[in-house]
């Protein structure tokens, strides 16, 4: 059985359950619901029309992590990119000289010459993110330094493959990963705040943890956030 709710045909599944349940799966990006088996499909379909902005919202955000883990897609011409959290039309011209990326505010712009291979455009988008964070992270930088009072010597940014950032206390180095710019503003914020606090406490303890939540009161949601992308 399917219903449908503004855009979506959404399946149902009678399961011996006691309230509606809806989900989106992660390998097709589409709503399921689960009724149970006594309710009745116009209850359903209330049910479902009073997730649609939910669904929207969840369903758009899905599609970007899927795009973004996959370079094959984020990389094609008319693919997805995300950036800050949010997923944009990727836009390639294959005639330039050199390669550059440029972003309207809408869709993000990527020239590259001929026969450029998919390593290549990896690099040129983390270049791009390169900037991006860099942008961000010295526009909040001094607010934080002053806040958790502590101020590192030298920050890096580069390409890492299982880290959103790390510390070197002794050398007073904070290093962030690129891709940070691929997710939403506030989790780029946490990381920060996470690698400066380690200034003051080089463990996760209580001690860590008081220290984050001080600062950043929301903060364990935050990394729950972080952790979908």
């Amino acid at each position: 059985m399917k219903i449908r709710a503004g855009s979506f045909e959404i399946p149902v599944t009678r399961k011996n359950i006691k309230r509606l349940r809806m989900k989106i799966s992660p390998k097709k990006c589409t709503p399921e619901i689960s009724a149970p088996l006594s309710v009745s499909i116009s209850e359903i379909e209330v049910f479902a029309n009073q997730h649609i902005d939910w669904l929207e919202r969840n369903i758009k955000k899905m599609q970007g992590r899927r795009q973004l883990k996959n370079a094959r897609l984020v990389l094609k011409n008319g693919g997805v990119i995300t950036l800050w959290g949010e997923p944009y039309k990727l836009r390639i011209t294959e005639n330039a000289k050199r390669s550059s990326v440029t972003f309207d505010g809408e869709t993000v712009f990527m020239k590259l010459p001929p026969e450029t291979d998919t390593e290549k455009r990896k690099k040129v988008i983390e270049r791009f993110y390169k900037r991006e964070l860099k942008s961000f992270i010295y526009e909040i930088l001094p607010h934080w330094e002053k806040t958790v009072k502590e101020k590192p010597k030298q920050i890096k940014f580069r390409s890492m493959r299982s880290k959103w950032g790390s510390c070197n206390p002794v050398k007073g180095v904070v290093t962030l990963n690129v891709k940070l710019a691929a997710v939403p503003e506030d989790c780029v914020e946490m990381v920060l705040v996470h690698e400066l606090v380690h200034f003051k406490e080089f463990y996760h303890n209580e001690r860590f943890k008081k220290y984050m939540t001080k600062y950043l009161p929301d903060w364990r949601n935050t990394v729950k956030k972080l952790k979908a992308f």
